[in-house]
Order: structure tokens, then sequence, then C-alpha cells
């Protein structure tokens, strides 16, 4: 069992509500403590009971005036003891519901903002990264080695912007949105510039001879297939705790490598630049249509209903808009690789 500690700082005169949203939680342990002005809580509860509670207490602050000073935070817990453990169901009803709500384990909405917003930020370490990691790229498709091209995936940041563009999408974030799209567009453009430059000290290169450019420049059907599941797999490695380094190496792969060949072949002024630069905007709208898809499925949404139908209905034209575009780019994948 998933555990995290909820922390709550409130008034004296809150105490008992808070404390009642706490309880209603079902949590393994409460706490409180208590001085003349204010109370601490801090609850013991299991990761699928975080967002509920998390939303009564936003419901409750949205409709006070005074602007009442409440704090929460929530921590996650590596381990506690004695060993948590569910309660064993004792009716049908509850075993099958329980088991519907195992198929979406996944933290809770704020847990999952937070934790992917990091990724949007834009910072000299992020721009180095990029730099290195297409260095590093450019080696390995000269040298025709996929162990140095998948070096340079472990090594890309990638994977943070697009996934946070995702999740801007299905929540209707406006400014997570703008940095996302300003942290991947200076990802995308340093990418190009350390491969450009590079290229400019490079002899002919030929797209046929060396297989790891060759399947960059000659791309196939499946190739979209590998940005959707890139797609899937990044917005689950946020909602499930997989570890991100290793799902990033996906989306990285999917991303990378096909702009650096685009770049290097049209500073030569080759037409197969073309092939690649259609895979990588391929790829982008497969990994952004995949991510979108999964979090709606999570039913990750909107804290307020009006908010959740505006994001609801964005959020479908957003998925049909990519899915069309991906329809659109794999054909046009597929027609030149005749």
């Amino acid at each position: 069992m998933a555990l995290r500690r909820i922390e709550i700082l409130c008034p004296l005169a809150l105490r008992a509500h808070f404390e009642q949203l706490a309880r209603s939680s079902t949590p393994l342990a409460l706490w409180v403590q208590c001085d003349d002005k204010n109370c601490e809580l801090r609850a013991l509860v299991d990761r699928e009971n975080v967002e509920a509670l998390l939303s009564d207490i936003e419901s409750f602050l949205a409709l006070q005036e005074d602007g009442t000073d409440v704090q929460v935070a929530v921590l996650e817990v590596k381990a506690s003891l004695p060993r948590a453990r569910p309660e064993p169901a004792k009716d049908r009803e509850t075993i099958v519901g329980r088991a519907r709500e195992r198929r979406f384990k996944r933290i809770s909405r704020d847990e999952l903002s937070a934790e992917i917003a990091k990724g949007a930020d834009l910072d000299a370490v992020f721009l180095v990264t990029v730099v290195l990691s297409t260095i590093v790229a450019t080696i390995g498709l000269l040298r025709n080695s996929p162990a140095t091209v998948i070096g340079a995936m472990v090594i890309a940041p990638l994977m943070g912007p697009n996934i946070a563009l995702a999740l801007a999408t299905t929540l209707g974030d406006a400014q997570l949105a703008k940095r996302a799209l300003v942290t991947s567009a200076a990802g995308l453009a340093t990418a190009i510039g350390a491969a450009g430059t590079i290229a400019l000290f490079l002899p002919p290169i030929d797209p046929e001879a060396v297989p790891e450019i060759a399947a960059r420049v000659q791309p196939h059907w499946s190739d979209a297939v590998l940005a959707l599941a890139s797609g899937v797999a990044g917005a689950l490695a946020y909602t499930t705790g997989v570890s991100t380094s290793l799902v990033g190496v996906m989306v990285a792969v999917a991303l990378l490598p096909p702009t650096v060949v685009a770049t290097m072949l049209a500073i030569q002024g080759q037409g197969a630049a073309v092939q690649a630069a259609l895979l990588v905007a391929t790829n982008v709208f497969g990994v952004m249509l995949a991510a979108i898809a999964t979090f709606r499925v999570q039913g990750i949404h909107p804290h307020s209903w009006w908010d959740k139908q505006r994001s609801e209905r964005r959020t479908t034209w957003a998925l049909i808009l990519l899915f069309a575009l991906l329809c659109a780019f794999t054909a046009l994948l597929v027609l030149r690789a005749r």
C-alpha cells in the first residue's frame, strides 16, 4: 500500500472542520497538535485517497472570503511501522468496487502537477544537457553506433516539457502550457543549433550508407506506433511512479535522433532532410496524443466542475486535431518512403 502523509496547518477555530475532512479519507493514523492560535494535523493516508481529500480542502478554501491562512503539504512515505495493510473486503460489492479503483491507481492530481511542472523549467542545466545529448547522438549516428545513440537518449531531458504540455492541455492550465511550449521550443532550437554547427564541419553525408541515419530518412508507419507507445509510457511514468529516467529514453528516441539527422542533412542541402523532419513532427504529435489520452483515461481533470467541463471540450478538440495531424503526417511518411 502506497502511503502519503498529509500535513495541515490551520487556525484553531477550524480544527474540527479539518479534522472531520481528514477522518473522511479513512487515515491509518491521525495526529493533532494545537497551541493558542493554530493547529497542526498530520494524517497517514492511502495514496488513492489523497486527491479526494485535497479536493475537499480546496473546495472549502474557495468558499472562504476572509483569506483564511491554511497550509497543506503532501509528503511521500517510504516506509511505516507497523506495516499498513488494506482491510479485507467482506462482501462482493466492496470487492468489485476495489477492483475498479485498482485499474487506475495513480498519484493525486496536485502531486502530479507539481512533479510534471518541474520538467517545464527552462534553465542553463536543461540547455547544456540538450547540447551534450545532441553531440553524443550525432557521434552515435555518424559512427552507426546504436549504443552511443541510446546513451544520448539517457542524457536528453526532452520528456519533461512534452509531458508537461500534455498535462496542461488536459487540465486547461494556460500558464503551464506556456512554460512547456517555451521550454520545448528552446530545447528543440538548441538541439538544431548544436547539430547544425557540427554539420558545418562534416564532409557530405550519404544517408543510405549509414544504417542509423537511413532509419530516420526511410521512416515506416511503425514509427508512429513508437511515438504513441512513448507518450503512453511517459504519462504512466509520472502517474504511477515508474522510473521517469528509463521511460524518458523512449521519448528521447522518438524526438532527438530524427531532429539531429534532419538538421545535418538540411545544412548540407540534401532532400532527405524532409523525411527526417516529417518524422520529427509525426513523433511530436504521437507523443502528445498518447499522453493526453492516457491522462484523460486515468480521470485526471481540473478540480471545479465548470473548469472540468470546459477543459473536457478543449481536450476533445485537441485529441481530434492531434489524431488528424498524426494520420496526415504518417501518410506523408509512407508515401515519401515509396
